[in-house]
């Protein structure tokens, strides 16, 4: 089948107010950025109209629409796409290319779904419904069936024109990066923060990534492991990078001179500090990790609030009511689970306390926090700091 164009249609972005025009302005220009890659005879234009984004192509086949499929599938804002021939707005032309699109398809029974938003056109949707519908009964001796049908014919009569097709091809859904703000991600290289990442890309935030090796106590090849990951998550976010932090030697300090069952609360409570010092710099407002409640001794609700204490921003856990199956199935989904079960450690799994603390405050925290000089560790760290780009 030829096409001309390609509608794509947002959901939670209509649902705002007088600041849908930004919304809508921002997912045109992710679109726009996720095709920079696309030769340009194949993208002609991409405009907004009333509730809608559509792409101008350039005439295309099957291939090509296959070519760029993956592309808008990833894209946060999109609910739905379809592929889509613009036609001359006439009940003649409708007929006609309603019957060209589904002759030599395999079906029995079928429906036609029309939206008329033409100041213009004569008919009302009921009417085309009629008229479509009772031309392809005839034609083809298929049968109408409103709630099951078989296959779906589709015919959009706007302003900008008249579009038909049969197909619609779902999308992330979601909102638009960049119009949540910015966040800074803990990714340790496991199954949780990736999905945690996914979740905040899903609602609209832009992220930075944090990443704490214990080089060289690990294997280098648990950093590859987190540049996959921060590779895989650029899907949707095309100006990734991330902050490869040295951890070795706080765990050390951490070791050596405070009590062992408060060793990760510790760990989590010195990323929380580096995390908002690059946040700052970030201009981040959020902190965001991939914690699950009771999933492991430190996140307990006890010790998620003495480790939030050591941060001024807020901390987002968007996977904090979720079980561990929910999050491997999603892991799945975005591709990012094989590349986090590879079996390299990464920085808290190393050292861990035989008896590690479940129910701790922040000012036991402080406690052992002041037998360390903390911001001589942080400074070291933030020194060696290697950033990398993808």
């Amino acid at each position: 089948m030829k096409y001309s164009h390609i509608i794509c249609h947002y959901s939670e972005i209509g649902l705002k107010g007088k600041n849908r025009p930004f919304f809508v302005k921002l997912l045109r220009k992710n679109i726009k950025s996720a095709f920079n890659s696309i030769s340009t005879d194949i993208i002609k234009d991409i405009y907004k109209t009333r509730d809608r984004i559509i792409i101008a192509l350039y005439e295309c086949d099957d291939k090509i629409i296959d070519t760029l499929t993956p592309i808008l599938s990833n894209i946060f804002g999109i609910a739905y796409f379809c592929p889509t021939l613009k036609i001359d707005t006439s009940i003649t032309s409708i007929k006609d290319q309603a019957l060209f699109m589904l002759k030599d398809e395999s079906f029995d029974s079928f429906r036609i779904t029309a939206r008329v938003s033409s100041s213009v056109f004569p008919y009302s949707k009921m009417k085309l419904h009629e008229l479509v519908g009772s031309f392809i009964q005839d034609s083809l001796n298929k049968k109408v069936n409103l709630t099951e049908p078989d296959i779906n014919c589709y015919v959009d009569v706007i302003s900008e024109g008249t579009f038909i097709y049969k197909n619609k091809i779902y999308g992330q859904g979601g909102m638009p990066v960049g119009s949540g703000g910015k966040g800074v991600v803990l990714l340790s290289g496991g199954i949780d923060s990736p999905v945690a990442a996914y979740y905040l890309l899903k609602r609209g935030m832009s992220l930075v990534y944090i990443h704490f090796h214990s080089l060289p106590h690990v294997s280098p090849a648990s950093i590859e492991k987190v540049k996959d990951l921060v590779g895989v998550l650029s899907i949707y976010q095309k100006w990734s990078k991330c902050y490869m932090i040295p951890f070795a030697v706080i765990q050390e300090n951490i070791m050596e001179h405070t009590d062992e069952k408060f060793r990760i609360l510790l760990y989590r409570r010195f990323m929380m500090q580096i995390a908002n010092k690059i946040a700052i710099d970030e201009r981040a407002k959020a902190i965001i990790t991939g914690e699950a409640l009771g999933q492991v001794a430190s996140q307990t609700v006890e010790n998620i609030g003495a480790v939030d204490a050591a941060s001024n921003l807020p901390v987002f856990r968007p996977l904090i009511g979720l079980d561990k199956q929910e999050i491997i199935n999603t892991a799945n989904k975005i591709n990012t689970y094989q590349i986090s079960i590879r079996p390299h450690e990464d920085c808290c799994t190393l050292f861990l306390p035989q008896n590690p603390a479940t129910k701790t405050t922040a000012e036991k925290l402080d406690f052992e926090e002041n037998k360390l000089d903390c911001n001589s560790l942080i400074k070291i760290a933030l020194e060696q700091v290697e950033l990398i780009s993808l």
